[in-house]
């Protein structure tokens, strides 16, 4: 199983809580889709993630992700809720995993196997470990 939190958001940067992962992805031609990736940790754990968003940025003209540090797992899980609730959550956002269940329970995760599937062509899913 693969799942991702929370929401989706469009380029314009208004979120939808339609339900997770019901990210519009229409544009307007040549804009970027933008995406909110909120994670946990700094120092040498920051510096990785953002290495690793800078990198896909780069290396394509369709989406840029914007990361946004935003304290411990505690902190960061609390944001995300009061964002859900609020209807302007990220778009991806790290996820410990005793958290998994109340996330999932309130309708926070979208899985992600159906886009894996859709992508199988340039995706090998045999990359990444179980879940």
């Amino acid at each position: 199983m693969m799942v991702s939190a929370c929401g989706g958001e469009s380029g314009g940067g208004a979120a939808t809580n339609a339900g997770a992962g019901s990210a519009n992805t229409s544009k307007p031609s040549g804009e970027k889709i933008q995406i909110k990736y909120w994670y946990a940790f700094g120092d040498k754990i920051e510096e990785a993630k953002q290495e690793l968003v800078k990198r896909f940025n780069a290396s394509q003209d369709q989406i840029e992700v914007v990361a946004e540090y935003q304290g411990n797992y505690d902190d960061l899980h609390a944001k995300v809720q009061a964002a859900f609730a609020a209807g302007d959550a990220p778009a991806v956002t790290d996820l410990e995993i005793a958290s998994t269940g109340t996330f999932a329970r309130y309708g926070m995760l979208q899985e992600l196997a159906p886009f894996a599937e859709q992508d199988k062509d340039q995706l090998q899913i045999d990359d990444f470990n179980p879940g």
